[in-house]
């Protein structure tokens, strides 16, 4: 699959995990993110780079894409929670009413963590 043709296919798909998770934190936040609570914090992070390492890659295995073009598909799909997050963000209070506001920081370098995880799994070769 040609690559021009697939980055909105690919920049949509990003844009749904965004919302879906925009939207698990928005029910469920409290319960994951809690500053001051190192261990959970720590495998919050741990877990979520391989993950997101994960699907990115099976999203661009689904999509058909040439493993050359998979960098290209990566910065496609976490653009959405590149360019969404940072209001999340400056907005947290109100796109996230279920977590103390001193969570902010602790989302803001996840969502970045999750990114670098995606992007590595599109540029890593196996």
């Amino acid at each position: 699959m040609n690559m021009n043709s697939s980055s909105y296919k690919l920049s949509a798909t990003g844009f749904v995990v965004w919302l879906i998770g925009t939207l698990g934190l928005r029910l469920g936040g409290q319960f994951l993110l809690k500053p001051g609570h190192r261990e959970s914090i720590g495998l919050v992070f741990l877990i979520s780079l391989p993950l997101m390492a994960l699907l990115v890659r099976r999203i661009c295995q689904r999509s058909g894409i040439a493993r050359d073009l998979w960098p290209a598909a990566g910065i496609s799909i976490v653009a959405p929670t590149l360019l969404l997050d940072p209001f999340s963000t400056l907005f947290f209070a109100s796109v996230f009413p279920n977590m103390p506001s001193d969570a902010a920081p602790l989302f803001a370098a996840w969502m970045l963590w999750c990114c670098a995880g995606g992007l590595a799994g599109a540029v890593l070769k196996r």
